[in-house]
């Protein structure tokens, strides 16, 4: 049995010196891209340490974030952050960030987000940054 999500979204957010959030749709002034999404309850999922892994790819299809490489059997893949979480067989809503690479900038155009259980995708969504 595989964990699903729901309600996966991300969007450029603009941090505050107070650490407060802006939600931002402007490329340039976007500080990191955040990404939210439900794991929905699946009775037939033990519950304890689970762990999705989080590829956000920008315009030009770069892997963001720490860009690191895991292999499944025949499959690898790269992904920008390792989500852990604690599972208790019911919904529980998370949020991760992603920060732009090296220059610190985010580019205009679409981006695409996956989730992965292991090298099962469970979700995909996609946003624009102007």
């Amino acid at each position: 049995a595989v964990l699903s999500t729901a309600g996966l979204k991300g969007f450029g957010v603009i941090v505050r010196s107070s650490g407060k959030l802006i939600p931002t749709e402007r490329a340039r002034r976007t500080d990191k891209i955040r990404v939210c999404f439900t794991v929905t309850k699946n009775v037939l999922v033990l519950s304890g340490d689970k762990e999705f892994f989080v590829q956000v790819l920008d315009p030009n299809n770069n892997v963001l974030g720490l860009n690191q490489e895991i292999q499944f059997e025949e499959k690898v893949l790269n992904y920008s952050l390792i989500s852990k979480f604690n599972y208790e067989s019911k919904n529980l809503d998370i949020c991760e960030f992603i920060d732009a690479r090296g220059d610190g900038k985010f580019a205009k155009g679409r981006y695409v987000i996956n989730i992965f259980d292991e090298n099962n995708l469970v979700s995909t969504s996609e946003f624009t940054l102007q």
